[in-house]
């Protein structure tokens, strides 16, 4: 008699695991659901917010950029997309880590790149022109 008894309750046992892991495999496609929707509405708000500030980049205060040198002009983009980036709600040391500041050989151009994101994140609530005209300032003192 307890052989079968042993069986029997290692059959519900078993049906209960296969029920349990049915359940979480079902629940589990939910989360994995809702995180790719969340995802792609963050890459979405990603890039309404990058297309936005390059519109504002080519269609105003063009004549002030023009006169700027390659490393200003770069620091200026920098601190567009630190901008952008806080806008999309990104942390200022995930900005800081980007290719273009990270992984520069000269420190102090690394630390020029620095403060125009930082600037540019600090700055996130204006437009793209005051934001320029910021980094602009800061590059030519």
């Amino acid at each position: 008699m307890t052989v079968f008894l042993r069986w029997g309750v290692f059959g519900l046992l078993a049906i209960s695991a296969l029920i349990y892991a049915y359940r979480v495999n079902e629940r589990s496609d939910d989360i994995r659901l809702q995180l790719e929707q969340r995802a792609e509405q963050r890459r979405a708000a990603e890039r309404e917010l990058r297309e936005a500030a390059r519109r504002d980049v080519e269609f105003s205060d063009k004549p002030a950029i023009a006169s700027l040198s390659s490393a200003c002009e770069e620091a200026v983009q920098v601190a567009v997309d630190a901008a952008a980036a806080a806008k999309a709600g990104q942390p200022l040391d995930r900005v800081l880590r980007q290719e273009r500041i990270a992984w520069q050989d000269e420190p102090v151009r690394k630390q020029r790149l620095a403060v125009a994101a930082v600037l540019g994140y600090s700055l996130h609530g204006q437009d793209g022109a005051a934001i320029r005209r910021a980094v602009a300032d800061e590059c030519r003192e």
